[in-house]
C-alpha cells in the first residue's frame, strides 16, 4: 500500500487491541460493528486473557496475530498507549487508531511522531465502503 491512508479505509486485516467480551465496553461495540458490517478482511481481537469474542479467537498479544494486519485499533488506557504503539511498530503495523482515556488528566504531550486524529474522537466512517472502525451505530446518515 503506497497511500499512507489506505490502511484506514482498505485494511486487509484489523487488530483490535484491548478487545472485551463485555457488551457494555466500547471495544466490544467496535468489534461488533466490524463483524456486523460485513468487513471483508481479517479481524483479530487482542487481549492478554485470550479466549473467544463473537466467534473470533482472541490473541494474547500483537506478536501472536497472523498476517495480514494493516491497521490496529488500540483501545487501551493512556498509560498503555505508548507500549501498544511500540508493539505495532515491532509487528510492522504502520497505521493505528488510538482510542485511549486519560490523556487530558495527565496534561502531557505525546512525542511518538505520529499525527493524531482528535481530540476526543470515537467514530470514523468511510462512506464509499461503508466500513466503520468505531463503536458508533452505522444507522442513519454520515
Amino acid at each position: 500500500m503506497d497511500d499512507p491512508l489506505a490502511p484506514f479505509w482498505n485494511a486487509r486485516g484489523i487488530a483490535l487491541v484491548g478487545a472485551s467480551a463485555q457488551p457494555v465496553k466500547l471495544s466490544y461495540g467496535v468489534l461488533q460493528n466490524l463483524v456486523r458490517s460485513g468487513y471483508p478482511g481479517r479481524i483479530y481481537p487482542v487481549n492478554p486473557r485470550g479466549g473467544e469474542i463473537l466467534g473470533l479467537p482472541v490473541y494474547r498479544s500483537l506478536a501472536e496475530v497472523p498476517d495480514p494486519v494493516d491497521l490496529a485499533i488500540l483501545m487501551v488506557p493512556a498509560e498503555q498507549s505508548v507500549a501498544a504503539l511500540e508493539a505495532c511498530g515491532r509487528r510492522g503495523i504502520r497505521a493505528a487508531i488510538l482510542v485511549a482515556s486519560g490523556f487530558a488528566e495527565r496534561g502531557g504531550k505525546g512525542g511518538s511522531g505520529r499525527r493524531p486524529c482528535g481530540p476526543s474522537r470515537v467514530a470514523m466512517a468511510c462512506g464509499s465502503s461503508g466500513r466503520t472502525p468505531s463503536a458508533s451505530s452505522t444507522r442513519g446518515s454520515l
